[in-house]
């Protein structure tokens, strides 16, 4: 089974190279008005849902690349369906020739809508669409899930308007091929949807042609005596079970522009939404909690910089004191051996007492490499004044020194975030966590000169530090979270959170200011009642994490 930290970071890497924006959370799928952002609902990752979010992620990007929507949707009823059905086809074909890679998950997902019976026809206005979905799938991106679908759709035109509009039909899809690529290409598949939905008008107008004479003409006609006539249903059944009365062509005519109009077939993004939003439903109520999100994280816009010549003079401080610490826990003791190259004069009067370890040796330990997440409360109530400085100013100081004294550490890689409610110019909507440095980003005291605005998600920076961890190539995973209220997030939702970072190897710290409740949540933890005391609390708990992780570790 795919691990859900895969897919989440598969899909943010998809959604990326397009320009897209992925997050996983909540209850619902949806897609953003201007197609820029995909939520999927947070469900555990089984294989079906799996190949839809991803699916999902590689049909969005495409159309995002290729498809051209200053022309407008697709349309509605019939015309809307074939014009999805080719424009999706067209645009898998751009994108599997740029990224092949992306043709097995397309092809699993059309596996999957086949094995579903998502295409197969129940009216003539459908059986339309089957054929056409066939034909676009096999002729543009060489997918034949479909083909089953086409045939019956083929043989239902046939029995309802005769081989002439199939015939028709097939010269019209023997175009799909020529489509231009790139965006280009979006008008000119509008227009060959206009052609087969006209071609079902004009055939809807006229009289149902004659039925084939059966190819065994043994049995008797209801025309030849002696034959008794079969009761002839008066029409297929409508959407409420009763059949449509087709006894006269103006009749048949209302029903089948009826079909055209009603018709929603070949809806690819939306059928995917809907199985997301039913596979996130199944969940009880205990495994909701642990199931992984990866929250929307926007970029920090710099308020106040920071007072340099203050953070340098800590950031030496900080980075000389941890690069001592660490150095002494990277040589074991000495210890001695039988064979070597150094001899240890003080142990030769070992040799008089059967003891012929008297040569030195000093092995390094492994060093484990370790990435490291700085979460910073960004709610309202970091405004309060101390000493003539806020907290959040205080603790943006705090911050980036700790940022330049890790960051100039072999082995350690660092990366800060600050949590908290407010409108997003890039997104167009509330986003909960901001980056501040990344991970090969330098640090600045432009960066770091944040304000406080309004909630306390403690969830969110957690989700967001996780998804950015889990994607990193060290070993060993820190979270140094730093807050000065009570989380807004639900009842037990930060427990349950913790505990699920805690099962992937992630290991969490946290310093409140004057707040206690760090204390319920994280057994690392370390409450100050005075602001100013921040650094020392973020060094102290900080050097504790690397180097006991380093002796458990040896």
């Amino acid at each position: 089974m795919i691990r859900d930290q895969e897919l989440a970071d598969l899909c943010r890497t998809i959604g990326r190279d397009a320009g897209l924006s992925v997050t996983v959370g909540g209850k619902r799928s949806y897609i953003a008005a201007d197609a820029n952002h995909i939520n999927i609902a947070a469900m555990p990752m089984t294989p079906q849902g799996r190949i839809l979010a991803v699916g999902l992620v590689w049909h969005e990007s495409a159309h995002k690349l290729y498809t051209d929507f200053s022309l407008g949707g697709p349309g509605q009823g019939l015309l809307g369906s074939l014009a999805n059905i080719i424009e999706d086809a067209r645009v898998d074909r751009d994108f599997i020739a740029q990224r092949p890679g992306s043709r097995y998950d397309t092809e699993l997902l059309d596996d999957f809508y086949a094995a579903k019976g998502s295409m197969t026809p129940a009216n003539e206005a459908q059986a339309l669409c089957a054929f056409v979905m066939g034909q676009a799938r096999a002729q543009l991106t060489s997918i034949s899930s479909f083909d089953a679908d086409m045939q019956k759709g083929r043989e239902m035109l046939s029995a309802a308007f005769g081989e002439e509009l199939v015939r028709q039909a097939q010269v019209i899809c023997a175009e799909f091929p020529h489509l231009p690529k790139a965006r280009a290409g979006t008008h000119a598949a509008k227009e060959l949807a206009r052609r087969l939905h006209d071609l079902f008008v004009q055939a809807a107008q006229k009289p149902k042609p004659p039925a084939s004479p059966p190819k065994d003409s043994s049995h008797p006609s209801p025309e030849q005596p002696g034959a008794q006539a079969k009761p002839q249903p008066k029409g297929r059944p409508t959407r409420n079970g009763t059949p449509a009365d087709l006894s006269s062509p103006e009749k048949r005519k209302a029903h089948l522009l009826r079909q055209a109009a009603e018709t929603c077939m070949g809806d690819r993004a939306q059928a995917i939404l809907q199985e997301l939003d039913q596979l996130a439903g199944k969940q009880t109520g205990t495994e909701r909690p642990f199931v992984p999100e990866l929250p929307l994280i926007d970029r920090a816009q710099p308020f106040s910089p920071v007072d340099e010549a203050l953070a340098l003079q800590a950031t030496a401080g900080l980075r000389a004191r941890l690069y001592g610490l660490l150095q002494a826990m990277k040589n074991l003791p000495v210890t001695h051996g039988c064979s070597g190259k150094r001899l240890d004069e003080r142990r030769l009067h070992r040799l008089s007492l059967d003891d012929p370890r008297i040569f030195r040796r000093r092995q390094p330990r492994v060093d484990v490499h370790t990435a490291v997440c700085l979460l910073l409360d960004a709610s309202g109530s970091m405004n309060r004044p101390h000493r003539g400085q806020s907290y959040i100013e205080l603790a943006s100081l705090c911050a980036y020194a700790l940022h330049r004294a890790l960051r100039g550490l072999p082995g350690v890689a660092v990366w800060s975030a600050e949590f908290s409610k407010a409108h997003s110019q890039r997104f167009g909507r509330d986003v909960e966590v901001r980056e501040i440095c990344g991970w090969q980003e330098k640090p600045s005291p432009a960066l770091f000169g944040r304000r406080g605005l309004s909630n306390t998600p403690v969830c969110s920076g957690l989700w967001a530090a996780r998804a950015e961890l889990l994607a990193r190539p060290e070993p060993r995973r820190i979270v140094l979270l730093l807050t000065d209220g009570v989380p807004s997030d639900t009842p037990g939702a930060v427990a349950d959170t913790s505990l699920r970072l805690h099962k992937d190897g992630i290991e969490v710290a946290a310093i409140g200011i004057k707040e206690a409740s760090v204390q319920r949540h994280w057994k690392n933890h370390r409450v100050i009642g005075d602001p100013s005391q921040l650094a020392q609390a973020m060094f102290h708990i900080l050097t504790t994490l690397l180097t006991s992780r380093r002796q458990r570790a040896a």
